[in-house]
């Protein structure tokens, strides 16, 4: 199934913006009410900032859940690359080895979650320690 997705922004806020999608040459507006509308049920109040630290086999999927769960900025540190080996668990794509993971993990938060803002930080978390002058 081919999904083609379009943003309108009349000068609204983000969370008034209207979603176009075209499946199968069908086509649905949505707000981020009626995409969103379980979680809202739930009266799930997810913290706006995290920090996960390795986006491997488990902190990629924990930020990518943490993005579509509502969390707004998100922190994620790692230093590596993506490799082949990686690919069957974790959510990293094919044509994305050899990128960073931290870049890759962007780019499909981005593309799930366009009001979260992942923040990549490509290296090792004690060299981070280090420059805050905390060990």
């Amino acid at each position: 199934m081919r999904i083609h997705y379009r943003t309108f922004d009349g000068g609204v806020g983000l969370k008034d913006l209207l979603h176009l999608f075209t499946i199968q040459g069908d086509t649905k507006t949505m707000t981020d009410d009626e995409i969103y509308q379980r979680q809202q049920e739930l009266d799930l109040n997810p913290p706006k900032t995290i920090t996960v630290i390795g986006v491997g086999g488990v902190g990629s999927w924990v930020a990518l859940d943490l993005a579509l769960a509502g969390v707004e900025k998100i922190y994620m540190v790692d230093h590596d690359h993506i490799e082949t080996h990686n690919l069957n668990r974790t959510p990293f794509k094919e044509s994305q080895v050899d990128q960073d993971k931290v870049t890759a993990l962007t780019e499909l938060v981005s593309e799930r979650r366009i009001d979260a803002e992942p923040v990549p930080i490509t290296d090792r978390i004690e060299n981070l320690a280090e420059h805050s002058g905390r060990k």
